[in-house]
């Protein structure tokens, strides 16, 4: 202002008849100087507002009731300034997968704005304008809903121009993407596919970052995945009845006390008798092995635990946990079915279903079924046993349990829980001390075996075998009345969803795809349960709505990586929840 004063007064002196001009051409500097200032003011506004706009439509269409399908991350090897991308993707249209899909595709920049999405007609997205390459740029496949809950396989042809110079990347053809639905009821979560193309996978550990082993049921294959990619050949084969429930069904990863860079690899499977690897060869028993994992393979096996099996293939349980006390920790089925099956194996055997591990007062001595074993990393017994000091009872951590896939330790307290499966109701989460008492079969959930009539709601039940008072039967903390199939839980002993579920619990299940967020009290000994679920009892669909995380399909497995992610074993596949940034 001082200089435009200043050439003022020497222009007013050097022609006195300019001055009048100068005041004027100065005012319509001043004005146009304020408009444009105003106008980039009014700029920036529009532009945070579209970024907000941009994130609000983020959750709008993501979450909670639209389902991301596959998450692509495109990273260019340009990363200066002066180079701009366009960006181009599109789904073949003579995809059959489409016909029961509302499909569409979404590009966000690395800050999470959304710059283009495709319409549900053409399915191909085009940046409307360029803009600078950052770190990444993030490809949304989505779904809003679909007429069924198959997974399919859509063509995705990638595209990428830059400088107006088109070029292929990653694929010379078009690419299969798996696709499978995936809802989060957290607009701040996202899913994306890990692996695709497993058969039957039942339970996965991870050797270390981005390096998992995951199991095939059914061939009695163990797989290693490295990077989101299969290995060429599996690092291990075994024998395995697939029949019925059967097959390979539990691993746990633990440091070898010889190595500290070392594995011991623990898996439990059920053996076959007849030494054929198939669905359809009869079991010879169930069978739990430690394995060293060294040059991508399994090798020095050692049997620790061989324990029965029936000719059904039923409840053999399988769930495998190296614990904080560096023990191992395996669930074991009753080996029942139904109760047709159960009486025709009775009537054969005489032997089985009347044991004492199975509240039976005057059974058999338990032989390893219906419970929670605990043994050493060499497969020895702990100390003198809880129940007993006889073999195999002396193995029993807990017992009285009908069927088990899931099970962990609370990292704060160092508590064991697990869920137990029911006939047709009852289906349990349990705090599992030491010397727990399940209660089956005399027990399920709140209700005697004998029916499920109202007024029957037991928490101490009579003639329960408590193994001269070593044994306790404690009620559940948690109860389906109906059949979901819990099939693991584990404690998300993570910081990466924030506070809200640092060392809470999931559950998931079979039948409905659920996976179940609880929180625990503040002594960590029961679920803090809300609303319709403060008495411990799930009636209906509606009551578990707040409870329900996710939704995936067909899961076996949950785990925690070391990335501090939630990973899921899904039919063939392989998933993890990530916060969306970041």
């Amino acid at each position: 202002m001082k200089a435009a004063n200043k050439m003022l007064l020497i222009a007013s002196y050097l022609n006195p008849d300019i001055s009048n001009q100068i005041n004027l051409n100065l005012y319509l500097i001043f004005i146009s100087a304020l408009l444009l200032f105003i106008i980039f003011l009014a700029n920036e506004a529009s532009a945070g507002s579209e970024t907000k706009e941009s994130q609000k439509q983020i959750q709008k269409i993501t979450f909670p009731t639209n389902a991301i399908i596959c998450d692509r991350k495109f990273n260019h090897p340009l990363t200066l300034k002066q180079n701009f991308l366009n960006f181009k993707l599109n789904v073949l249209k003579n995809s059959t997968s489409l016909v029961n899909l509302k499909t569409f595709l979404q590009l966000y920049d690395p800050s999470g704005r959304l710059l283009a999405k495709s319409n549900e007609t053409d399915l191909e997205l085009v940046t409307k304008q360029t803009f600078p390459i950052d770190k990444k740029i993030i490809v949304y496949l989505m779904c809003t809903e679909s007429t069924d809950s198959s997974n399919v396989q859509i063509p995705i042809q990638e595209t990428i121009t830059i400088n107006k110079d088109s070029v292929l990347v990653h694929v010379s053809a078009p690419t299969l993407l798996y696709v499978g639905i995936a809802v989060i009821n957290d607009p701040n979560l996202v899913a994306e596919s890990v692996v695709q193309g497993l058969d039957f996978p039942t339970n996965m550990a991870f050797l270390g970052r981005d390096d998992i082993l995951v199991l095939e049921k059914d061939k009695g294959t163990v797989q290693r995945i490295v990077n989101g990619q299969i290995l060429e050949k599996p690092v291990l084969n075994v024998n395995v009845s697939g029949y019925g429930e059967g097959g390979l069904l539990g691993i746990s990863v633990a440091n070898t006390s010889k190595k500290s860079d070392a594995k011991y690899v623990y898996l439990y499977f059920t053996e076959s008798k007849n030494g054929d690897i198939s669905s359809q060869s009869k079991p010879m028993g169930n069978r739990l092995y430690r394995y060293e994992f060294a040059d991508n393979k399994l090798i020095n096996p050692k049997r620790l635990l061989s324990l029965p099996a029936n000719e059904y293939g039923r409840h053999n349980g399988g769930k495998l946990v190296v614990g904080p006390d560096n023990n191992v920790y395996v669930t074991v089925g009753n080996l029942q079915g139904d109760l047709q099956t159960t009486q025709f194996y009775q009537k054969k055997t005489g032997y089985g279903y009347n044991s004492k591990a199975q509240n039976i007062l005057n059974g058999h001595l338990p032989d390893g079924r219906a419970g929670i074993l605990r043994i050493t990393q060499d497969g020895k017994p702990v100390g003198k046993g809880i129940l007993g000091n006889t073999y195999p009872l002396n193995l029993y951590y807990a017992y009285g349990i009908r069927n088990s896939f899931g099970m962990d330790f609370d990292p704060v307290t160092g508590n064991l829980w697990d869920t137990e499966n029911g006939p047709a109701y009852g289906e349990e989460i349990n705090l599992v001390k030491p010397g727990f008492n399940s209660g089956w079969n005399k027990v399920q959930g709140f209700w005697k075996n004998d029916g499920m009539k109202k007024g029957e709601y037991e928490l101490q039940p009579n003639n329960l075998v408590d193994f001269k008072g070593r044994g306790i039967y404690s009620a559940p903390e948690f109860v389906w009345t109906t059949t979901v199939g819990p099939v693991a839980l584990k404690f998300f002993n993570s910081d990466k969803f924030g506070k809200e579920y640092e060392n809470d619990m999931f559950v998931a299940d079979v039948k409905n795809g659920n996976i179940y967020h609880f929180d625990l009290n503040k002594e960590r000994t029961k679920l803090s349960l809300p609303g319709p679920l403060k008495d411990k009892v799930a009636n209906t669909t509606q009551e578990l709505e707040d409870a329900i995380f996710a939704k995936f399909a067909g899961i076996t497995d949950l785990q925690v990586g070391p990335d501090g992610y939630l990973y899921i074993v899904s039919f063939n596949s392989i998933f993890r929840i990530r916060p969306m940034y970041g």
